[in-house]
């Protein structure tokens, strides 16, 4: 009896830190929130990406770029992108003029030096990693809910690795 008590109690600890490692994105009233970083760090979300085996999406955005915040608006409050990323990613904001430190694969930039170091010149734009924090792609520019649903199928799919997104798309294999 005892045991099984212990064994229970076990469980509903392991239940509870999975619930909020995934539910990461919730915000204090019950929806989900893709508008900022809900307290975790770049490092923390990268680890949680890799203990959970999901992909990661970087949301690389400036204060004052109006097509970011039309992404925040309209395709971050997306039913089906909501749910597509909390299903399969780890979600990250990141501010590209920001000049906080960050650990990207055992190097040290600033926000501003790692979105650089993916060659964004424009913004908004969405880097992909695998759930390792190895690049996949890099999607630049204001991207609707739609397209960025099947974006988002395409990359958790892992379609990527055996064909184009335009066969990706023909083959309707984003429904």
């Amino acid at each position: 009896m005892k045991n099984s008590l212990i064994a229970l109690i076990i469980l509903g600890v392991v239940i509870a830190i999975t619930f909020f490692a995934i539910g990461g994105l919730e915000g204090n009233n019950g929806e989900t929130d893709l508008s900022s970083n809900d307290g975790k760090s770049f490092n923390e979300k990268l680890e949680a990406a890799k203990s959970l085996n999901k992909k990661i999406v970087v949301s690389v955005y400036t204060d004052w770029c109006g097509w970011c915040k039309k992404m925040d608006r309209e395709t971050f409050k997306n039913e089906s992108v909501i749910s597509e990323i909390v299903r399969n990613f780890i979600f990250i904001k990141l501010n590209a003029e920001s000049s906080e430190e960050l650990t990207y694969q055992g190097e040290k930039y600033t926000k501003v030096q790692f979105a650089a170091a993916f060659g964004i010149k424009g913004y908004p734009a969405t880097i992909f990693l695998n759930s390792s924090s190895d690049p996949i792609t890099v999607v630049p520019g204001y991207i609707d809910g739609d397209m960025f649903t099947k974006i988002l199928k395409f990359i958790s799919s892992e379609a990527y690795l055996n064909q184009t997104f335009e066969k990706f798309i023909e083959e309707g294999k984003q429904n």
